[in-house]
């Protein structure tokens, strides 16, 4: 989703894999990754970067955890849903205190 791209997406046909791509960029060149549609979305919500940022990071982290080769690694559905539950509250506590 926050990629905007498919797992079967033309970039991925050589072999490398959009969980491949998106380790590729992050942590070094988030920007990348992140589609035009979220970008777009984030400035009408008036976000300042650094709240953006933050809130994207943290879901591209959750992402890849969700997305390891080994289903052993990945964490369990409650566990997701709770990183979600955090990340909407710390977001949410971020943009009060930047307000």
């Amino acid at each position: 989703m926050i990629t905007g791209k498919r797992p079967t997406d033309v970039l991925f046909q050589e072999g490398l894999t959009l969980h491949d791509w998106v380790r590729l960029h992050h942590p070094h060149d988030v920007s990348a990754i992140i589609a035009q549609s979220w970008l777009a979305a984030m400035e009408a919500m008036m976000l300042s970067a650094v709240q953006a940022g933050h809130a994207v990071v943290d879901l591209i982290d959750l992402g890849i955890a969700c997305t390891q080769y080994s289903p052993m690694e990945r964490p369990t559905m409650m566990e997701v849903c709770h990183a979600i539950a955090l990340l909407k509250d710390l977001s949410s506590r971020r943009v009060v205190m930047d307000s």
